[in-house]
């Protein structure tokens, strides 16, 4: 798809209701049916919201219950990312796509309690960077843009940026299935609230950690993620990692778009090896950056 054919004549905010119908969902006020319900006469808004939902359901319930939750995410997923209606934001659209490219992970970390095989996890990885690059190279026609939902795109852009290099990691040095990056469910990404600032600590990465077979799946290592350092954040006491991508990913002080740069290096690394030497190691002292912050909170 041409980017600018991705330009389109977005609102300022986000569908209000839908928010509110989650908000309700998030804090016990309606159940799913009502909330899924509810979202579904919404704009494609509505279809992510579902599938979020839908998604993180399929953690808590048995495994035949679970295939039908992530089935009811993806095709949620999908009519989010295909919606055509001027209703829907760009940056709906591009985490609809992300979620997409990452939905097997989902499936077999929610309804088989087991992590992702190498096969799996670099189907997800490339799929991942391809939706990610495409959106990056949106988001670069007006790095500056203060609306909202450009705001929205660079804010999601930098959490892919983080989870492309953990996958990489992932997939480049550790053992099959021992260690699985996903971006974290819907009540630990917006807490009691999609409108305003979350009375409780929220984060966007989980990585999950298998060691033995017979042990089950853990999570070690949550991350939080900013574009910057500046931006406002809850004390954090869930344990997770804030990340400020420009300020600890960066590998001089003068470099502004760290996140477009990453997602730039992994696009030609993966589909243009043979001029990616320079990039491959640009991002290996990246991610050596990141596990050096996530190790540093974890002491």
């Amino acid at each position: 798809m041409n980017e600018f054919n991705l330009l389109r004549k977005t609102p300022k905010y986000r569908d209000r209701n839908a928010l509110e119908y989650a908000d309700d969902y998030l804090n016990g006020l309606s159940n799913i049916d009502q909330t899924t319900h509810k979202l579904s006469k919404r704009n494609g808004f509505g279809q992510y919201l579902i599938g979020e939902i839908a998604l993180e359901r399929s953690l808590h319930v048995p495994h035949k219950d679970s295939l039908e939750w992530i089935r009811i995410a993806k095709n949620s997923y999908t009519k989010a990312n295909n919606s055509s209606e001027n209703k829907t934001t760009t940056s709906t659209i591009a985490k609809a796509g992300a979620k997409l490219s990452q939905i097997d992970l989902y499936r077999k970390i929610n309804s088989y309690e087991r992590l992702p095989s190498q096969t799996e996890a670099v189907n997800a990885y490339r799929g991942l960077v391809s939706e990610s690059v495409k959106y990056s190279k949106l988001s670069s026609l007006d790095p500056i843009s203060q609306n909202n939902d450009n705001i929205e795109l660079r804010g999601h852009l930098a959490e892919m940026s983080v989870l492309l290099l953990a996958q990489r990691f992932s997939i480049n040095e550790m053992p099959e299935a021992t260690w699985s990056p996903v971006q974290s469910y819907f009540s630990e990404d917006h807490g009691d609230s999609c409108i305003n600032k979350s009375s409780v600590p929220t984060w966007d990465i989980n990585i999950f950690t298998k060691l033995d077979v017979n042990e089950p799946i853990e999570n070690p290592y949550k991350l939080q993620v900013k574009s910057i350092k500046n931006e406002r954040t809850l004390e954090n006491d869930s344990g997770a990692n804030t990340i400020y991508v420009r300020e600890d990913l960066r590998l001089s002080t003068n470099e502004i778009n760290v996140a477009g740069r990453i997602i730039n290096a992994v696009d030609i690394e993966l589909n243009r090896p043979e001029s990616a030497e320079r990039l491959t190691r640009e991002l290996d002292l990246r991610t050596e950056m990141l596990l050096e912050s996530i190790d540093s909170f974890q002491l």
